[in-house]
């Protein structure tokens, strides 16, 4: 099985004090050595990292490498504070996993250990298992 953090980094682009390691191919491990950076230039992902910046003061963080899974904000109490964090599609983080080289089992794990499983404060992303089209709205 292969183990290691994913990387949360903040609005302002540092990264989480505790999740310094960054991963080369998400995971590392032989024959994983593709480093998985995808930054976009798409403007909904821009207009949901401008949103998280605004509403979070710059505290909501974001997944390193899987923007393409990024779907919106989530707005709740987390811990004992009103929050609002980054949301991500479940399916589509699996499918960013699948695109660079891990079978869906391993990616499954992997997503289960370092991205569900992962806690890197209150700011920490939350994860969606998408059962519908969501209907994006411009303010």
């Amino acid at each position: 099985m292969r183990r290691s953090r994913a990387v949360f980094h903040s609005m302002s682009g540092a990264v989480c004090p505790s999740w310094r390691r960054r991963t080369a191919g998400l995971g590392g491990g032989a024959g994983h050595g593709r480093g998985l950076v995808m930054r976009m230039s798409d403007p909904v992902f821009e207009a949901i990292r401008d949103r998280l910046m605004e509403c979070s003061d710059g505290e909501a963080l974001l997944a390193d490498g899987f923007e393409a899974a990024l779907i919106g904000t989530a707005v709740g109490w987390f811990g004992r504070s009103h929050r609002t964090v980054a949301l991500y599609d479940l399916a589509l983080c699996l499918h960013v996993l699948v695109e660079h080289g891990m079978d869906e089992e391993e990616a499954d794990e992997w997503i289960g250990f370092n991205l569900t499983g992962a806690y890197a404060g209150p700011g920490t992303p939350v994860f969606a298992i998408v059962k519908r089209q969501p209907v994006i709205v411009e303010d």
